[in-house]
């Protein structure tokens, strides 16, 4: 859940990230990418950097013509219980490590 301004600022450089990975993905520089969405390079820059934060209508448009997921531009939703969860959850590491222990004793 978004509580603070931080949180949601975080929430744009996530979003900003995802545009920048759709412009990398169809090898566009910020310019290019720009005339196609019409916008200005410099507003690229900031959308990406999460400092300016793009309207609904851009997202859809964005993923409209480049054929991406809305969704994806968007980090997982977790509830309280998700993040403690993963919290203590056992990390691929830990997971790995044990199973060596359990082949040693084998």
């Amino acid at each position: 859940m978004i509580r603070s301004d931080s949180d949601i600022d975080s929430l744009y450089e996530h979003i900003g990230s995802r545009i920048k990975d759709i412009r990398q993905k169809h090898e566009l520089n910020q310019k290019d990418f720009g005339e196609k969405v019409n916008l200005s390079r410099a507003s690229i820059v900031n959308i990406e950097k999460g400092k300016q934060r793009p309207t609904i209508h851009f997202l859809y448009f964005v993923c409209a013509l480049f054929k991406e997921d809305i969704g994806k531009l968007f980090p997982p939703y977790m509830t309280k219980f998700d993040q403690k969860v993963n919290k203590y959850a056992p990390r691929e590491k830990d997971l790995e490590a044990l199973e060596d222990l359990l082949n040693e004793q084998d």
